[in-house]
């Protein structure tokens, strides 16, 4: 099967055990959040257990979409949303997802006629965290011989956003105390 020319696999080696301190979020080819690290579930909510990215990108944070951040990253959920439609073709979650999301979601439908390529790698913005925005550099990686789950990876995308991610992960450590 095809993996789409920009999302690597890790060619004969296991992907590394993300760190705690380390942000990474596995995906199913549903684009449904099998697992995340407690670093990437503080830059997201998205990024808890058992959420539909796709779903959750176009329905859940309407104030967002007018931000050209939102519209890049939305374009790419779409993209990896495609792809994977396009490897496990006939699947009726896939329909299901695609349907909804066209009839709820005019900025879906909109991306999802654009047709934009997955890119193996980028740059979103994170808004509103416990530390402000944080910048992140993100790469795509899919385990070896597993068509079904893909690993979204970030990292600091200069030292500003090295720092914010530092004090973000001081809060994953380190819960509010309550009054």
């Amino acid at each position: 099967m095809d993996d789409g020319p920009d999302v690597p696999r890790e060619q004969g080696r296991p992907l590394p055990a993300p760190r705690t301190e380390q942000s990474a979020v596995l995906l199913d080819r549903h684009l449904r959040v099998l697992s995340a690290t407690p670093l990437a579930q503080a830059l997201s909510p998205h990024f808890r257990e058992g959420a539909d990215l796709a779903r959750s990108t176009f329905l859940d944070v309407l104030d967002l979409q007018d931000l050209p951040c939102w519209r890049d990253a939305a374009e790419q959920v779409t993209a990896l949303l495609s792809a994977s439609l396009d490897r496990h073709h006939g699947d009726r979650e896939f329909r299901s997802i695609v349907g909804d999301l066209s009839v709820s979601s005019p900025a879906f439908a909109a991306a999802w006629a654009r047709d934009a390529p997955v890119r193996g790698s980028g740059s979103v913005r994170f808004l509103g965290t416990a530390v402000g925005t944080v910048p992140l550099d993100y790469r795509l990686a899919r385990p070896p011989h597993d068509d079904e789950r893909t690993l979204l990876l970030f990292e600091p995308a200069d030292a500003a956003a090295r720092r914010a991610l530092e004090r973000l992960a001081v809060t994953v450590r380190e819960p509010p105390r309550s009054a």
